[in-house]
């Protein structure tokens, strides 16, 4: 495999365990964003108007009671120079408080668990508006003092039903937001595990390609160690084993059929030196041959 390929297969598994990680994340992220609004829409939310629909219960109930100090009756309608008009319209700022707070809480997403208690409470919370409230902003503003009386001590003991009732739903919702994080914490700590398992894979496949493009790129320059070597020797002896596929393995492979048809050309040169060395070694001998005959003839007449 060539080394540009190698790198380029270990740049593209770096990146998909990249985006592997983000999409993991990402993923967990938006269960914790899910929680986080279920959070907000089941606990937060209505422990808020539960808060607010208390606020109006107990403003209800004391701005009636204020109202019925300004019986002229009482000794202490002395002390209340202001109008009586101003308690019946805290009375009345309540009770609009007490219906929006009633309107939200029929908007939100509840659960089951949430709903039925819920349902019950803005029941007895309607109950007491038109039975308690809206009679006792009527009575003070026409000065009925005695049906106020009846009316603030009728206030003071649904108070106490309807606070309980209250303190219940907010407890729930209070539940639900515990539950909630706790689970949103378990899906952090599922991401923050998950991510930690992808990235260990993710340097764990880098390591193992490093090491395999090093081992390769190793073997290759040992084989191409060896080659430079012999012919640096004037050994044109080809390579005892196959080079690699890569860049290193072409060249190694370039240079040994190089060195072949050099050895093969040195071979013609040397064949044909040797029967150029034969065929001078025959004339030689011819030219001996040829100089000793005139002796041998001469001899001979003699």
């Amino acid at each position: 495999m060539k080394i540009r390929t190698q790198y380029l297969g270990l740049a593209a598994i770096s990146g998909l365990c990249l985006l592997l990680t983000v999409a993991v994340s990402a993923v967990n992220l938006t269960h914790v964003g899910n929680d986080a609004e279920r959070i907000t829409a089941q606990a937060v939310l209505p422990q808020i108007q539960l808060a607010r629909l208390d606020s109006a219960l107990i403003t209800s109930r004391t701005q009636a009671l204020a109202g019925y100090l300004h019986d002229p009756s009482n000794p202490v309608s002395s002390h209340h120079n202001h109008p009586t008009q101003v308690h019946v319209q805290g009375v009345d700022k309540a009770i609009d408080a007490m219906r929006e707070a009633l309107d939200s809480l029929a908007k939100l997403p509840l659960n089951d668990d949430q709903r039925a208690p819920i349902e019950q409470l803005s029941g007895k919370v309607t109950a007491n508006i038109e039975k308690v409230a809206k009679p006792s902003s009527l009575q003070l503003h026409d000065g009925r003092w005695a049906d106020v009386a009846i009316l603030v001590t009728l206030s003071n003991m649904q108070y106490l039903e309807l606070k309980a009732q209250v303190d219940a739903a907010t407890a729930a919702a209070g539940k639900i937001a515990v539950d909630a994080s706790a689970h949103a914490a378990d899906q952090v700590r599922q991401a923050i595990v998950l991510m930690s398992a992808v990235g260990l894979a993710a340097l764990l496949v880098l390591g193992a390609g490093a090491w395999s493009g090093i081992r390769s790129i190793a073997r290759s320059t040992a084989v191409a160690t060896q080659l430079t070597n012999r012919l640096a020797q004037l050994d044109l002896r080809g390579l005892d084993v196959e080079p690699s596929r890569d860049e290193i393995g072409d060249m190694c492979r370039g240079l040994n059929k190089a060195m072949n048809e050099v050895a093969s050309a040195f071979a013609v040169v040397r064949s044909g030196m040797d029967a150029v060395m034969a065929g001078a070694t025959e004339i030689a001998s011819g030219n001996m041959n040829i100089s000793d005959r005139p002796s041998l003839q001469a001899s001979s007449v003699q």
